[in-house]
This record gives structure tokens, sequence and C-alpha cells, in this order.
């Protein structure tokens, strides 16, 4: 059984010892994400390890705030990010075409939201009804290539609904 090593408390955050490359991990930042997902062990793609890694190795200079993700050591191109102040990653590993299929379905996913006046939670309850989908599953992070093209495709018939003139 994993014990938890704690290091320190900061402003009324618990700090836990953290493997490296990061500085630290914050219990209460753990207790916050809902439906973690495991650390991935094995690149989806090729089978290689993967290593959580400051994403300087991916981008060439670390971006954002909290600047690691986990990263294949074999193809290096899949990889994925991790939340804030935790080793708990985003999503599921991804290669360059399932990222850009992730990013144009949630693209799509705002637009409809726009056009359509929806709140955020009450689209993604939408969207999770028409993919077939938990609430909880209903994460662009974990969708597959055939999920976001699914979300992309009933999330664009929703926003032109809006857009088409009523006659």
């Amino acid at each position: 059984m994993n014990t938890l090593n704690f290091t320190a408390v900061v402003e009324n955050y618990w700090i836990l010892e953290a493997p490296a490359p990061l500085p630290y991990i914050s219990l209460n930042a753990l207790k916050r994400v809902k439906d973690p997902l495991p650390k991935p062990e094995a690149c989806p793609y090729c089978g290689g390890s993967v290593k959580l890694v400051n994403n300087c190795e991916i981008y060439g200079k670390s971006i954002g705030d909290w600047p690691f993700a986990y990263h294949c050591q074999k193809c290096s191109e899949a990889y994925v990010g991790v939340h804030p102040d935790t080793d708990i990653p985003v999503g599921i590993m991804a290669c360059k075409k399932l990222r850009k299929a992730r990013q144009s379905a949630k693209i799509s996913f705002h637009e409809m939201l726009a056009a359509t006046g929806m709140e955020r939670r009450h689209g993604y309850a939408w969207l999770a009804k028409q993919l077939g989908l938990s609430i909880n599953e209903t994460h662009y992070g974990w969708f597959t290539l055939l999920q976001c093209e699914q979300a992309l495709a009933v999330t664009k018939a929703e926003t032109k609904k809006c857009q088409t003139p009523k006659a």
C-alpha cells in the first residue's frame, strides 16, 4: 500500500513528496480532480515507456504554470498534460492527429454553446446523451478519434439548427 509522505503545509495546502520532475503535489489539488485517470505506463501507439517530464521536452520550452506531462520515450509523439499541482493526467495520451481532432471538436462545442445559449454543464450533459456516454466520461481529453468525429458532427448540426432562419 502506498503511504503519503507529507513534506510541508504551505498556505493551508498539504504538500506531498512528488515524483521527479515535479516540485511537489498538493493534497488539496488531488481532492479537486473528479474522476482521476490512472497514470499512463505505456504508449497506446507504440507500446514505449512513458515518463513524467517538464513539457520543455515536448515544446522546446516550458509552457504554463504547471509545465508537466507524461511523454512517450520511444515514439515521442504521444503525450498528455497533468492537472495543476498533481501528477494526475488530464486525459488519455494522444498523438498529433487525435490532439487536432480533440481541439476541433471542442471548438465546435463552444461555438454550439454560444449559438444555443446553453450553459456549459448543460452542454456537456447534452453531449453525453448524444454520444451515449455518462457525464463522467464526457471529457474531450478522454475522447477517441471516433468520439471526436461524433462530437464534431452533433455539435455542428446543433449549431446549424440555431443559425438556420425559420420559415
